[in-house]
């Protein structure tokens, strides 16, 4: 008898003691960081208007869009970096050297970049 009534108790408080010594039974707050993987495709679209309407400079590398004219582009260069070594791309650095002809000033620049 005395067996039964203090394996019942023991069935009933136990749970609630180590709920309560555990922080509660809900958890109060809970924070999650990621990091999403991004990777460059090394495509991207440079259209550069000048004053001239009928003057612009296109650059790019899409496989959707053949380029004819990327004799204004000189130089291009994309780089990823993993600062903390996880394998993960921390940040992609994008760089484009134009040619201008000196008749033309540029005023207006649209990029994208396909990641």
């Amino acid at each position: 008898m005395l067996f039964t009534l203090l394996t019942t108790i023991l069935n009933i408080v136990l749970p609630f003691l180590i709920a309560h010594k555990s922080r509660g039974f809900w958890l109060k707050s809970n924070y999650f960081y990621e990091q999403p993987t991004v990777r460059s495709t090394y495509e991207y679209l440079f259209i550069g208007d000048t004053e001239d309407a009928s003057f612009s400079i296109v650059c790019g590398e899409m496989k959707a869009l053949p380029m004819n004219n990327q004799e204004y582009c000189s130089e291009v260069q994309i780089q990823e970096y993993d600062y903390n070594k996880d394998r993960k791309v921390d940040m992609i650095n994008f760089k484009l050297s134009l040619n201008i002809p000196i008749e033309h000033t540029l005023q207006y620049v649209h990029y994208k970049c396909k990641v």
